[in-house]
């Protein structure tokens, strides 16, 4: 009967756990793609500077 109780909580805590690293993994994806998409969106502005005039004083 113990060893069922041990069962039951060792196989929830290993399912919060893969749960835990899905959403992680997830997490992590869609912080790579904005990430990719920012520095893409860089890129594109870097490729054509604007000169900027300063008066002088």
């Amino acid at each position: 009967m113990c060893w069922e109780i041990d069962y039951k909580f060792f196989a929830e805590q290993q399912k919060k756990a893969q749960e835990a690293r899905i959403k992680q993994e997830q997490r992590a994806g869609v912080i790579d793609r904005l990430l990719t998409e920012a520095n893409e969106q860089g890129e594109k502005t870097e490729e054509a500077p604007v000169k900027e005039v300063a008066p002088a004083k």
